[in-house]
């Protein structure tokens, strides 16, 4: 961003993606993207653009790492990037992605990659790991980072700003379109404020233009309230609602342990996950509340026998809790999970395919607490068939200090076309350390059979 004038808002930006067609099925979707089914291209427009695109309308922060490089070697990245502009690759989400063609772009400038070369594959949110660990003429590479908060960020911030009066305030104007006189200039400079970013949010959300056109005039009073108000300064500093994506752990983990079955015995379990974070994992630098797990590979052996004993293709679950707990910030989460795991914690050699989607509400109760309920779906399928199942589930998700947080789950599943009895489901996980490149983690489970597990797990 370097026109101070505007803001960087005209700054020419260069971007690799994948060319993906509109409307694409996301299954398609994933399968092309991890098998090399769609090529990649590099193109130029201005900042303004990304800002609106991600920041308006897909609710997402951007972070500006600005890089310390000589006039030289600014002068070969334009020049390279000049001679990218129109070429096509194949692009691939594990190996040929959007970071690893950006990085090799910056290997013009710097002489050097910024990542290992020895690396199996490439994730792209290693490389803001990587450009931190990276020295340009035995200087940091990175001697700046700006964030560009999104519409919903700053709804969230400048609400968690107001104390409990002014954000009662904020819900009672909905019902009253009138903000008490009883608050000071500033206070009501700092409601109005929150409220028009609010009604920004909503229409960011809408795709209904009569809604749209309703948010848009109620803003818009509120612009006109702002105006009357006089400018005073903001006794109040915001804390930021997300963190740098270099500040939490590496993508990539993989995780040892011990593991007691109450049928089996005991056992060593290994787990590999190349992309991934988790409810329990830490917070900074990904969306807080949320699962991301890809290629999930769990190994144990047990009882004199070596198994493969789950593998997740994609795992995805987020809670989408509202921060504010005004109408239209948050609603229902949901999840999806696809690949194999065993039947039942009774059995080790008892691999099933798995395909299912939940249907999730979340409440936050403060800082430390949150509570879910969890309605879910599923298909297994086996060599002797397949079956449906439907389990409810409540769970809790506590970190009463940073270096330890646990997830609590109770429920009851039942086979759907089948005459087995509902199974009860309770589980105990937990995280101990806040290192962002390892912890230890406690899981208990119970669904007829108990199994503990005791596991290391390091960040790469």
């Amino acid at each position: 961003m370097g026109n101070a004038a505007t803001g960087g808002l005209l700054d020419t930006t260069i971007n690799n993606g994948a060319i993906v067609p509109a409307n694409e099925n996301p299954v398609v979707y994933m399968i092309r993207g991890i098998f090399g089914g769609y090529e990649a291209a590099f193109s130029d427009t201005k900042f303004y653009r990304l800002n609106h695109s991600y920041s308006e309308s897909d609710l997402r922060d951007l972070w500006d790492y600005q890089l310390d490089l000589t006039q030289a070697q600014k002068k070969r990245v334009i020049y390279y990037s000049w001679e990218l502009l129109g070429q096509r690759f194949t692009y691939k989400f594990f190996s040929n992605n959007c970071g690893y063609f950006l990085e090799d772009l910056l290997k013009y400038a710097l002489g050097k990659r910024i990542s290992p070369r020895n690396r199996l594959y490439t994730v792209p949110s290693n490389t803001f790991f990587n450009l931190m660990e990276t020295t340009n003429n035995g200087i940091p590479l990175v001697k700046n980072i700006a964030r560009t908060a999104s519409r919903h960020s700053r709804l969230n911030e400048n609400y968690a700003a107001l104390n409990k009066p002014a954000q009662a305030a904020v819900h009672n104007y909905l019902r009253t379109h009138s903000i008490a006189q009883s608050f000071d200039q500033d206070q009501q400079r700092k409601i109005t404020d929150t409220l028009t970013d609010y009604y920004s949010f909503l229409i960011s959300k809408s795709d209904n233009e009569d809604r749209n056109q309703e948010y848009t005039t109620k803003r818009t009073m509120l612009y006109a309230k702002r105006l009357r108000l006089k400018k005073t300064p903001s006794k109040t500093n915001q804390k930021a609602s997300s963190t740098a994506p270099h500040t939490g752990s590496r993508p990539s983990l993989v995780r040892l342990g011990l593991v007691y079955n109450s049928e089996l015995g005991d056992g060593v379990r290994l787990r590999i996950r190349p992309v991934s974070y988790d409810l329990l994992d830490l917070d900074d630098g990904h969306v807080a509340n949320s699962t991301l797990n890809m290629f999930n590979i769990e190994a144990t052996s047990i009882n004199a026998q070596q198994r493969l004993t789950r593998f997740d293709l994609v795992d995805i679950k987020t809670l989408n809790i509202s921060r504010t707990g005004l109408p239209g910030d948050g609603g229902l989460g949901w999840g999806l999970r696809f690949g194999l795991e065993r039947a039942n914690n009774s059995c080790i050699n008892c691999l099933v395919g798995h395909l299912s989607g939940s249907g999730i509400k979340a409440m936050q109760i403060n800082s430390k607490l949150t509570l879910y309920t969890e309605g879910e779906l599923s298909f297994h399928s086996s060599y002797e068939g397949g079956s449906f199942r439907t389990s409810a589930t409540i769970g809790a998700i506590a970190k009463p200090i940073n270096v330890w947080k646990s997830q609590f789950i109770v429920g009851k599943r039942i086979a759907i076309d089948g005459d087995a009895d509902a199974e009860s489901v309770v589980r105990w996980e937990n995280r101990f350390g806040d290192n962002p490149s390892r912890n230890f983690r406690l899981d208990i489970n119970y669904d007829g059979t108990t199994e503990v597990q005791l596991g290391y797990g390091l960040y790469w």
